[in-house]
């Protein structure tokens, strides 16, 4: 017997039980790739940062033994963002690789100058006209141990202007024209004085800045990597009240050989805003990374 057309149209559609049914599937499985795709893409930026801090490691240890020179990794975290309420904290961890470039000879004018006079910094650094044309450019300088073996505080780091200043000019004072602070140089029957030249800190917050001493090893920043938004280095929190950490992890140092004595094990933590009324932020995952080990 044939089948009349209406019974062939009804049997071509889906019942209500069955399209509820197939959408609950697709629902399911809609749930479990997005689940998978977060996180292999979590697995990824985890991966990631994990490499560029090993790899900021790495080239630290490689500069010091090809230049035999001493360098350091410094870990600072930032509060990009943030507010009373904390619901909009940003926050991220920055890696910086440096090396040693000198001693300070003097420190002047109640820390306001910092005096390396057998450094030329006018042929690497732009001069200010005067005392207050330093302009907004900063940059870091980080305070090395006088002992290679021990190592370098977090904290240990400052902000100076990128144009260094004629201290002579600067200061205009009879006992720095007479002192370290320029040298004489007699060509016929005059004498002429060169200015040596130095850096100068930006005001720090509060109006302290770090305490630096003659004879302090410094050092200049060789490579500078900042995390996603989000990770940090170590676990504590920056927080409007305190938007620095300086030190969520102990810096590392390498000799001129290219070895060093501390621990290079680096902890990466994942923090996440938490939605409430006030806002807060806590980790909610934490890495450790152990890439350079000194070879016997």
């Amino acid at each position: 017997m044939t089948p009349s057309r209406e019974n062939m149209r009804l049997r071509k559609a889906f019942t209500l039980v069955e399209l509820l049914v197939s959408m609950g599937i697709m629902g399911m499985l809609a749930t479990v790739a997005s689940a998978g795709y977060y996180a292999a893409t979590r697995s990824m930026a985890v991966r990631g940062v994990q490499d560029a801090t090993a790899s900021t490691i790495r080239m630290a240890k490689q500069r010091a033994a090809s230049t035999q020179t001493r360098t350091a990794v410094f870990f600072r975290n930032e509060l990009l963002r943030g507010g009373s309420s904390y619901n909009n904290e940003a926050m991220r961890g920055v890696v910086c690789a440096v090396r040693a470039s000198g001693r300070f000879s003097g420190v002047r004018e109640k820390g306001t100058y910092l005096v390396d006079e057998f450094n030329d910094f006018n042929q690497s650094y732009s001069v200010a006209k005067n005392a207050s044309d330093f302009g907004t450019d900063t940059m870091r300088i980080y305070r090395l141990p006088r002992n290679p073996r021990e190592a370098p505080k977090g904290s240990d780091t400052t902000l100076v202007y990128t144009r260094v200043g004629d201290v002579v000019s600067a200061l205009a004072g009879a006992e720095y024209r007479e002192s370290l602070l320029a040298t004489s140089r007699t060509a016929g029957a005059s004498e002429t004085k060169e200015p040596i030249h130095a850096f100068a800190f930006k005001k720090a917050s509060g109006g302290k800045n770090l305490d630096w001493a003659p004879g302090d090893v410094y050092a200049i920043e060789i490579s500078v990597i900042e995390l996603p938004v989000g990770y940090i280095f170590g676990s504590k929190l920056p927080t409007s009240g305190n938007p620095v950490v300086y030190d969520p992890v102990t810096p590392i140092m390498f000799g001129p050989d290219g070895k060093t004595q501390q621990e290079t094990r680096v902890k990466v933590s994942l923090c996440q805003n938490i939605g409430s009324t006030s806002g807060r932020v806590q980790v909610v995952g934490e890495w450790t990374t152990d890439e350079v080990k000194d070879e016997d």
